[in-house]
């Protein structure tokens, strides 16, 4: 049987009515799980009030304090940070972290703690970067996750902002000194100083 070539807008509109009858079948997880393909794809396409619209509507299909709910969320926050909404990134991450520790899902909560880090970065706020991006690190330590260098880039680029002696202050608010030494030293063999 031969198959008629269509777009990637047409493959999207299959996929959106895919989701609507997982939907209607009470099929949630098929439906969000097909909503993040849509919207992965929309996200290629900077189409991002659409992909938001999509992952507003399936946070109603899905109770408050689920850990899809978590990661719509965090993916919400990526959204309104990409479309430069800075409150409302934070809301969500802040959402999505609160549901993450409830959960006691710790890579889900160093991933939204890094993100958060690397946001405040963005936004020249480095000096509030540095805890969130530590105890991403810490966790991911912890957990023997490969993200860890990501993490070990962004402390590097905070302590570029800050400034060595600024750095090391609020590495000694956060940690002991053993703990402070030990992340100085990560720095800089990771970077190969």
């Amino acid at each position: 049987m031969d198959r008629v070539p269509q777009s990637r807008a047409e493959d999207m509109e299959q996929l959106l009515e895919a989701r609507y009858h997982h939907r209607e079948a009470g099929e949630i997880d098929q439906a969000v799980a097909t909503t993040d393909w849509v919207c992965s794809q929309l996200d290629t396409w900077g189409a991002y009030r659409r992909e938001e619209q999509l992952y507003r509507e399936a946070l109603t299909w899905l109770p408050e304090r689920s850990a899809e709910t978590a990661v719509i969320t965090h993916n919400l926050g990526i959204i309104a940070q990409t479309r430069g909404e800075p409150a409302q990134a934070m809301e969500w991450y802040q959402k999505s972290l609160q549901i993450k520790e409830e959960l006691g899902n710790r890579a889900g909560m160093a991933s939204t703690l890094g993100q958060m880090g690397v946001f405040a970065t963005e936004q020249g706020q480095p000096a509030e970067a540095v805890p969130l991006n530590l105890r991403s690190l810490a966790i991911q330590i912890d957990l023997g996750s490969p993200q860890v260098p990501i993490n070990l880039y962004w402390l590097r680029r905070q302590r570029e902002l800050l400034g060595e002696e600024r750095f090391g202050e609020i590495l000694r608010e956060h940690l002991s000194e053993e703990d402070a030494a030990a992340v100085l030293g990560m720095l800089e063999e990771d970077s190969g100083s």
